[in-house]
């Protein structure tokens, strides 16, 4: 197997610092900076010696060795990253041990149960794109995968090795060969129809991890040329079940999914069928096996099943706050890929598009200015020539929307999860907003980015509204689809959203819209020229950098001291920036008493930030500058 090596992930917002233990070792404020050379041997040595743990008499010394793998591989769950230069190698270390049943329904023996374990907490800390690439996908294994797979039944026990198993034979499956080749003469179909009488019982069982890779794997299957066949069944046995849990709770006459002797008062009168924990585990399989369906499988097969599926959802919106937040996350996806069926899949052409997207052709474009060329030259004046193209094929592009009714509908039902109080539920939101504005036509979109402006910013919004509103003008400026003309009036509620409090007893809420800011401006650096951002830098500069001194929370320190780095390698025009980069560095900015003491003093030394360093303390610090300084603890 050839190696797959990613470029590295931005860094991702930790925790507070802690004074690293020996062990722990090349950990700076518990972010790794690489895959340190002593965790590998360790984990290396563990896995060399994993064969004779596996005997019996053993069983103290494995657990050790175990916890031992999982404490080492954790590190790096902020930047798994930076695993990826060596886990072919970890993975063929593991896949060695594993000794697939040459005869029907057998299960694992012990040695490959335990290297699965081994294997199936890799791919929990890197993720199971980057894993299922790895392993080995001849299709000499798929025999042996369906039988071993045959002999599990689908109780929680065994979930490590039934969940690597799906993951394998997803990869295997995916293979571009006939399957009818494996059938048989006895009957045609057998190898799918085994494939899906393996993996369907799972997504009947409770809710556990293993329904993603059993989802993953029937929708691979249902993509294939040969599996389209079974889509009109698999379609109705979903919807089935998803109508069938509902018409019982409405026959209970109990639509909160809670029993009616549990509460003294009615609940308020709604239409929509709550998602309750007990509905949850019933539904929540079939609907993410939906969602990976809508994924996969080609549109112009599903466009059939579309006002069917919206029928069925339409029974749980409005969605309810207390609702159960992995059910209502899978129902806006759903709602979202249903308006993404149904949208033309192409980009709409009235769209911002930046000219320089890449580093190199921003360097490139400072090296033409100091010789003199004109800054137009070259790819940026390509890219103007498209975009008036694109301003002029406006009129054509207006051909209207298919089934529009739907499509307002699921945006209507986006923008109200935008201010959910599940953060997973107004982050998919925001997604899906910034994906279908992209497809629609000017002025439709034009009204979904005025209702996120006007509606979730105002001064009685909460945090919740606030954060859902960042995050969706982060997707919608990624996308171009906030134009250059709105950029003053966003810029207004990013820069209050940048110092952003809710008082709630004797502590503040906002941290989350705070971080989300910090993505709007990291956003901004790369989806617009700098002459969009003109009239703008220094107060976005400024503001950037109170944030990454004296806010109170390390994470939201270096999310703005990473947005400021963005915008001064993208738009070349933040005032003495590369001075103030390598000052108030990521790292830097990590203590807080440090920020305070030393780099303040230093950044202040650069008169266009010293006014604005001083207002800020004085309005937002007062308390802390009253001689608290001294006493802050890093």
């Amino acid at each position: 197997m050839r190696d797959i090596v990613l470029p590295p992930e931005a860094p991702r917002s930790p925790m507070e610092e802690e004074t690293p233990s020996p062990e722990d070792e090349d950990v700076i404020g518990c972010l790794p900076r690489l895959f340190a050379p002593a965790h590998k041997d360790e984990v290396e040595g563990i896995l060399a010696q994993l064969c004779p743990l596996c005997v019996p008499g053993k069983e103290h010394d494995l657990e050790r060795a175990f916890e031992r793998y999982q404490k080492l591989l954790d590190l790096y769950q902020e930047q798994p990253s930076l695993l990826d230069r060596s886990i072919s190698s970890l993975l063929s270390t593991l896949l060695s041990y594993v000794d697939l049943p040459k005869t029907d329904k057998t299960k694992l023996n012990r040695q490959s149960s335990v290297a699965m374990s081994f294997a199936y907490h890799l791919t929990k800390v890197r993720g199971h794109k980057v894993m299922a690439r790895q392993l080995p996908h001849s299709v000499q294994y798929l025999a042996p995968l369906i039988s071993c797979l045959e002999a599990y039944d689908r109780s929680e026990s065994d979930r490590p090795e039934k969940s690597m198993l799906l993951l394998w034979l997803t990869i295997v499956a995916k293979n571009p060969f006939d399957l009818r080749k494996f059938d048989g003469a006895a009957s045609e179909g057998a190898t799918l129809r085994r494939i899906f009488d393996v993996a369907m019982p799972y997504l009947e069982a409770a809710w556990s991890r293993t329904h993603y890779y059993a989802a993953l794997l029937l929708a691979e299957c249902l993509a294939r040329q040969d599996g389209h066949i079974l889509l009109p069944t698999t379609s109705e046995r979903i919807i089935n079940v998803i109508e069938d849990t509902v018409a019982e709770v409405e026959k209970t006459g109990n639509t909160n999914g809670t029993p009616s002797s549990s509460s003294s008062s009615p609940s308020p009168p709604s239409s929509a069928v709550r998602v309750s924990m007990q509905m949850a585990d019933r539904i929540i399989g079939p609907i993410i096996l939906l969602l990976a369906i809508m994924k996969k499988v080609d549109r112009c097969h599903l466009q059939q099943y579309v006002a069917r599926i919206e029928q069925t959802v339409k029974r749980f919106f409005p969605l309810h706050p207390s609702d159960h937040s992995l059910g209502k996350k899978c129902l806006v996806k759903t709602v979202q890929r249903l308006a993404l069926i149904t949208l033309r899949p192409r980009l709409a052409k009235w769209r911002y598009t930046r000219g320089k997207r890449r580093l190199e052709e921003n360097l490139r474009a400072v090296t033409g200015e100091e010789n003199g060329d004109s800054p137009r030259n070259g790819a940026s004046s390509r890219i103007g020539k498209k975009r008036k193209a694109g301003e002029e094929m406006d009129e054509d592009e207006e051909e209207g929307v298919e089934n529009i009714q739907m499509v307002a509908w699921v945006i209507d039902c986006l923008l109200r999860a935008l201010a959910d109080p599940d953060t997973e539920v107004r982050w998919s939101a925001a997604k899906g907003v910034g994906r279908i504005a992209a497809r629609l036509p000017k002025d439709f979109a034009a009204q979904v980015v005025e209702n996120v402006l006007a509606t979730k910013f105002h001064r009685l919004a909460g945090n919740s509204s606030w954060h859902g509103g960042c995050l969706c003008l982060a997707e919608l400026s990624r996308r171009g689809c906030l134009l250059p003309s709105l950029l003053p009036r966003a810029f207004t509620i990013v820069k209050q959203a940048l110092f952003f409090q809710e008082p709630t007893g004797r502590f503040a809420l906002g941290v989350n819209v705070r971080d989300a800011a910090c993505y709007i401006v990291w956003a901004w650096a790369r989806a617009y020229e700098a002459s969009e951002l003109a009239s703008h830098v220094e107060e976005i500069a400024a503001s950037l950098m109170c944030v990454a001194l004296f806010d109170r929370e390390v994470q939201i320190r270096r999310a703005a001291s990473a947005a400021f780095q963005e915008n001064v390698g993208r738009q070349r025009t933040f005032p003495d920036g590369i001075a103030l980069i390598t000052l108030a560095d990521y790292f830097a900015v990590g203590n807080r008493k440090r920020c305070f003491s030393q780099l303040a003093y230093e950044v202040s030394a650069f008169p266009k930030y010293t006014r604005h360093l001083i207002d800020h303390l004085i309005v937002e610090k007062t308390e802390l500058a009253l001689l608290k300084v001294p006493n802050l603890d890093g």
